[in-house]
């Protein structure tokens, strides 16, 4: 999960969170340093040819780059507890993160 600084809270239809993205990785120190890395670009102006990063990456320039994550066990795949992650998070406040462009809409009873 990407989480904004401590002061920033976005509004969802049913309350706030700092929760802008959810995602998963099978390699969690390379997507954070990609994550980051890409923050940092946006935060600093240096598009070179992109005139807009995704989503996520334009959150983390703007409001903190945060992280916490979930380990998965007993043989559960990164991509199934992405998916029950982001169904929770939709269930509680009627949305999915702001920077997601995909939901689990899968998972969603």
């Amino acid at each position: 999960m990407l989480i904004a600084k401590p002061s920033i809270r976005f509004r969802y239809p049913s309350g706030w969170s700092s929760v802008y993205y959810i995602g998963q990785a099978q390699s969690l120190r390379r997507r954070l340093s990609g994550h980051l890395g890409w923050h940092d670009k946006a935060r600093n102006n240096n598009r070179g040819i992109y005139s807009l990063f995704e989503p996520r990456h334009e959150y983390g320039a703007a409001f903190g780059q945060r992280y916490c994550f979930i380990k998965t066990w007993r043989g559960l795949k990164p991509k199934s507890l992405e998916d029950i992650v982001l169904a929770e998070f939709a269930k509680f406040y009627h949305a999915f993160p702001v920077a997601n462009s995909a939901g689990a809409w899968k998972r969603i009873e």
